[in-house]
């Protein structure tokens, strides 16, 4: 019985790194694939990857980027959306999540992901301009008009926004 018991241990003890080793494996495989336009592999082996460690952030969010380069923008969501679940101070995780939801023509959870993702770095000028842009698509044309502001400030500039500005400003006044 005491036998079965330290086998059963040992079992446990040299399977958890070979895991871990795994993970890692398939991961950088699946980083290296991405890096040379392979997506679907890619894809394949970060679907292994998580098989080893479903908790791997960084795979989620990779795969959701092969996901995004082979349109796939609602699976890419799904991945983006599990992504900022483990690692909600990801900002890029929010942004390119939103990116997505805005192929999907889901303006409004792209506006809340592009919040969070200006609300983990307030400095970050593309989320500003494409929130932005999210915004001028909702109807809401000051509210994009101050993102692409804001964005401009942080050194991204858009003569045909800062002109529509300058334009629908002229016209109120």
């Amino acid at each position: 019985m005491r036998n079965i018991f330290l086998s059963l241990i040992s079992v446990t003890l040299f399977s958890l790194p070979l895991a871990a080793q795994t993970a890692a494996y398939h991961y950088n495989r699946g980083i290296f694939l991405s890096g040379n336009g392979d997506y679907k592999e890619a894809i394949t082996n970060y679907n292994k990857a998580l098989e080893y460690n479903p908790q791997l952030q960084e795979a989620y969010f990779n795969r959701g980027m092969a996901r995004y380069k082979l349109n796939e923008y609602t699976a890419a969501v799904t991945d983006f959306s599990i992504a900022v679940k483990l690692n909600p101070d990801d900002e890029e995780s929010h942004y390119n999540c939103a990116v997505c939801k805005t192929k999907i023509n889901d303006l409004e959870g792209a506006l809340q992901d592009y919040n969070r993702a200006i609300l983990v770095n307030p400095n970050y000028a593309q989320a500003y301009m494409n929130r932005g842009n999210c915004r001028y698509k909702l109807n809401d044309k000051e509210g994009a008009c101050n993102d692409w502001h804001r964005a401009s400030e942080f050194g991204l500039h858009d003569t045909n926004n800062e002109n529509y500005c300058n334009d629908l400003k002229n016209n109120q006044q």
